[in-house]
């Protein structure tokens, strides 16, 4: 929120109160010292949670990005955390596709946005033609045994 919404959100809410508490002092006195007391605990409740949420550590704006290596431009995965190494300095925890998390210098890596496709490289089609799923590369058991069968049985004779 910026700073006018927020003067207006407690510009009403301390309306609201004191009006509240002003209808409790003119037609209930005898309860005005406990909505008063229960007023106080709110109200220390409420800052004490605020103030607990604005020194809680914000997340690192890096993580979820796409690291790419800056001299190749060579993408690398998506970045899941941020450290300190004895021999690196410095590091980001990436993790590449469908692999395990890797540790990379942050002098080396480039944070993006978006992930940029058309800039990887990509496989080249083949001149051999790849091998089609109903072909199958085992030998036919079958057909060996009786051809094994059938040597003997020739020899024999």
């Amino acid at each position: 929120m910026d700073l006018s919404t927020l003067k207006l959100v407690v510009g009403i809410a301390l309306f609201v109160i004191l009006g509240t508490l002003w209808l409790v002092w003119k037609y209930f006195f005898r309860l005005f010292k406990y909505f008063f007391l229960a007023f106080i605990i709110v109200a220390i409740g409420t800052l004490s949670y605020y103030y607990r949420m604005q020194w809680r550590p914000q997340p690192n704006p890096a993580i979820g990005k796409h690291a790419y290596m800056t001299k190749t431009g060579e993408y690398l995965g998506v970045v899941e955390g941020s450290g300190e190494d004895v021999k690196r300095g410095e590091v980001w925890i990436v993790t590449p596709p469908g692999r395990n998390p890797l540790i990379y210098s942050k002098s080396r890596v480039t944070l993006k946005d978006k992930r940029e496709i058309e800039k990887e490289p990509k496989a080249e089609p083949s001149s051999r033609p790849s091998p089609s799923p109903s072909t199958s590369t085992k030998p036919d058991l079958k057909r060996t045994r009786k051809t094994r069968n059938d040597a003997k049985q020739s020899t024999l004779q």
